[in-house]
């Protein structure tokens, strides 16, 4: 069960810019801990594809999982007061083109060519069906 269980883990893929990389980096455990279903031996077993990240409590853990996505919270929003400032002070953001991405490389990092093709063949789908008197 453990062994099927790291090995679905490990073969979760996404496709992030532009590149099939694995979904989960690695995971987090504290052995003994409720471990009933030998899921440390398979997590040793799958150490190169999956690490496993030792934790002492699960306060120490749940700090290192919040902590890194909030600091790009924080940031994003100093960056967004900063340019709301700059805003309502000259009407324009100029000052801050060097810090922002171009509307073409934001659709590219969020997918929005993907989303299109799938909303074309949802459509096309849909339109299909309509026809049939689906």
């Amino acid at each position: 069960m453990a062994q099927a269980l790291v090995r679905h883990l490990v073969a979760q893929r996404v496709i992030a810019d532009g590149r099939d990389q694995p979904l989960f980096g690695g995971v987090f455990a504290i052995f003994g801990h409720g471990n009933v279903v030998c899921l440390g031996e398979a997590l040793f077993e799958a150490r190169d594809q999956l690490p496993t990240w030792r934790g002492q409590n699960e306060q120490s853990m749940g700090f290192a999982a919040v902590v890194f996505p909030n600091i790009f919270t924080y940031a994003f929003a100093k960056l967004a007061t900063d340019i709301a400032k700059e805003l309502l002070r000259t009407g324009a953001t100029a000052p801050f083109h060097d810090q922002m991405i171009e509307f073409e490389e934001f659709n590219q990092l969020v997918g929005l060519p993907k989303i299109r093709e799938d909303e074309q063949r949802y459509y096309a789908h849909f339109e299909d069906a309509h026809l049939r008197g689906a």
